[in-house]
């Protein structure tokens, strides 16, 4: 129904019940009001992005490390993007520009993931300085 098979959803659900564990809607509240208060300034902009993907990268271990490796997650990003791409009347063009953009998660296939819990420190101690 969806075009994405079920242990590939699982692996997005994964990634976003991360994001609620890790009670990155706060932060990102948090985030969002520096932000605001201190627009003027470069460097709150390019430490939000920091943030932003750092917050991304430990969501992604998280799944990784429930899923047990990096192949299957990086398939069901490739898989959603497609889909994605298909919705905006794309033609399946950007598979090779996929592939580097989440060839990455194949390369962490034989490490191991950080653990969530050391996850979440690193958004709040970049976070707390600027507040």
């Amino acid at each position: 129904m969806t075009g994405i098979s079920p242990a590939h959803l699982e692996a997005i659900l994964l990634h976003e019940l991360a994001h609620i564990r890790r009670l990155d809607y706060l932060i990102n509240l948090l985030q969002t009001i520096v932000e605001t208060l201190l627009f003027y300034h470069p460097a709150v902009w390019w430490v939000s992005r920091q943030i932003r993907i750092e917050r991304e990268n430990c969501c992604d271990d998280v799944a990784m490390n429930v899923l047990g490796g990096s192949r299957d997650y990086a398939i069901a990003l490739t898989r959603m993007e497609e889909l994605r791409a298909e919705e905006a009347g794309g033609s399946g063009q950007f598979r090779g520009l996929l592939h580097g953009w989440y060839g990455h998660y194949l390369a962490k296939e034989g490490r191991h993931a950080a653990p969530s819990s050391y996850c979440f420190p690193s958004s709040s101690r970049i976070l707390i300085p600027i507040s």
